[in-house]
């Protein structure tokens, strides 16, 4: 993840015009279109709860190590991976099959989307909420959907989450 999250930030957006290279647009095709993309969405698709689970079950090795901290930063690589494919794909009337995952229902029932949004409530990180949201963003500007239909029941805790977070004095 981390040589891909390189192989993708090469480039400015303003120099992805004009100078993008062959390895970063085989990296955008085969995680956009292909299942490689599916594997993305797996990581981002393990929510806040198992975050936590891992972080309180880990040792108490100060917070900057271990477990917990790996799956963060695996979390936080496939966020940003995530947001750049989507980035500088090619416009294109059609949906990849990377953002058409994204905006389906899990395996077990679960929105993914608002498992994404559920992210705000993460703590331990602040670069994992950010990461969710400027995702979220992106997503609402390129899929053919409503986030706020997507996040059902939830929507009202979320919203209250993210104005209780543009409220801290620390955030």
């Amino acid at each position: 993840l981390e040589l891909i999250h390189a192989i993708l930030n090469l480039y400015s957006e303003e120099e992805w015009e004009n100078r993008a290279s062959s390895l970063q647009s085989l990296c955008i095709r085969s995680l956009s279109n292909t299942d490689a993309g599916q594997a993305l969405v797996n990581i981002m698709g393990i929510g806040v709860d198992t975050i936590d689970f891992v972080m309180a079950t880990q040792s108490s090795s100060g917070g900057t190590e271990g477990p917990g901290q790996l799956l963060i930063q695996t979390v936080k690589l496939a966020f940003s991976i995530t947001n750049n494919v989507i980035r500088l794909r090619a416009p294109s009337d059609m949906v990849s099959p990377l953002e058409h995952a994204l905006t389906q229902h899990g395996a077990h029932g679960n929105n993914l989307i608002a498992v994404l949004a559920k992210y705000i409530y993460h703590k331990h990180d602040p670069a994992l909420p950010r990461l969710a949201i400027q995702l979220l963003k992106r997503l609402a500007t390129v899929a053919p959907m409503s986030v706020y239909a997507c996040l059902g029941s939830d929507a009202v805790a979320i919203r209250d989450a993210f104005l209780r977070r543009l409220r801290s004095k620390i955030e």
